[in-house]
């Protein structure tokens, strides 16, 4: 780190270096009276201390860098202070080879449409942990090599008013953390190379049905610790690659929704308010890999929900309510790994022989009987 109190300082800085990190102990004015900036063309990473900037970035402060490739700007107040940074419409302009640009925590409550304009090249834009609540049309315009988009941990509680089809090669957004209270029908259009969306932690009641059409790359889909109590069939219909969906931390009553959804490799559905399965729900999710219903108020677990599920590596019914199980529930599943029952009221278990795979399992907290049916299970404990 440079720690910059002068002038001389700033004039002291070698004209040739690539990677910077510049903390300023007074206002920016020093940083432009220098001419410092300029004078740095071989600048390719400049991590940027603006404490002490003022209320407003310099407008065309790093125009001269056309050689830099990422950009981080952060302040060093402690968490308690008050900090809040605003962009001029031309904050960026000049920085045609920019691919990281990282703006964590500068309390900015607005974006300028167009504040990104000529960023051809930016592939990583981060706004994590600010104030933002609106993203108005035109904030990513030309932002045409974007792979991935962070607004985590700010107040955004609606998407209606904002448009990602310029994001034609978004790979991932996350939106962890903000206020969203609902999807409406096409809240990600033009987003057809995402394969990754954050939704966890919001406040989310309702999502329409076709809130994620258009989504044909999705692969990792996050949606746990919201407000769901129920999601209508057909919802993640179009998702043909999705392999994981978290809901956990809802108040779900009911799956139904997943029964079509054929290349599902994992589901995390803990702490619902599951209480039934339909023993049918899974007979179409053949590539199974994890299934977890931790926390949930399952009585039941009917022997045909395992059925076909010879990939399924991890299996946790841990903290429910259930009172018995098939004891050839296990069958079949010849690619089971972990194996989690505990904290439920069984007073046996079923059978895990031909488990060869099984690394790992938890039957804690149940009534067990130490009867013949255990026998299975001290033969694997040896």
């Amino acid at each position: 780190m440079c720690e910059v109190d002068t002038e001389q300082d700033l004039q002291d800085i070698p004209q040739d270096i690539s990677d910077l990190d510049l903390k300023l102990t007074s206002g920016h004015d020093v940083l432009l009276r220098s001419g410092v900036i300029p004078r740095l063309s071989q600048l390719r990473s400049l991590k940027l201390d603006v404490t002490y900037v003022g209320p407003q970035l310099p407008a065309g402060l790093f125009q001269q860098l056309p050689q830099l490739k990422t950009l981080s700007l952060y302040h060093v107040l402690p968490p308690t202070a008050h900090f809040q940074l605003s962009l001029p419409p031309d904050a960026f302009v000049g920085l045609h080879d920019l691919a990281s640009l990282h703006l964590v925590d500068l309390g900015l409550r607005s974006l300028t449409p167009g504040v990104f304009r000529g960023l051809d090249n930016l592939q990583v834009l981060d706004v994590n942990k600010n104030s933002l609540s609106v993203i108005p049309n035109g904030v990513f315009e030309g932002l045409r090599a974007l792979n991935g988009l962070s607004l985590a941990r700010n107040r955004i509680d609606d998407l209606s008013q904002v448009s990602f089809k310029e994001l034609v090669s978004l790979a991932s957004l996350n939106l962890y953390s903000n206020h969203i209270t609902d999807l409406a029908a096409d809240s990600f259009d033009g987003l057809s190379s995402l394969s990754q969306l954050n939704l966890e932690q919001n406040q989310m009641v309702s999502m329409e049905q076709d809130a994620f059409r258009g989504l044909s790359s999705l692969n990792k889909l996050y949606l746990e610790n919201n407000n769901l109590t129920g999601i209508k069939n057909g919802t993640f219909a179009g998702l043909h690659h999705l392999q994981t969906l978290r809901l956990s931390g809802n108040r779900l009553t009911d799956v139904a929704f997943v029964s079509d959804m054929l290349a599902l490799q994992h589901l995390h559905l803990d702490d619902n308010a599951i209480e039934d399965l339909d023993a049918s729900v899974f007979d179409h999710l053949r590539q199974l890999r994890t299934i977890s219903l931790v926390g949930n108020q399952l009585r039941h677990f009917p022997r045909q929900l395992l059925s076909d599920k010879a990939y399924l590596q991890e299996l946790d019914i841990s903290k429910n309510a259930l009172r018995a199980l098939d004891s050839d529930l296990l069958e079949g599943l010849s690619s089971l790994q972990y194996l989690f029952l505990s904290d439920n009221d069984l007073s046996t278990l079923p059978s895990v022989q031909g488990l060869m795979h099984l690394e790992e399992m938890d039957v804690s907290g149940n009534p067990l009987q130490c009867d013949c049916d255990l026998f299975p299970l001290a033969l694997w404990l040896e």
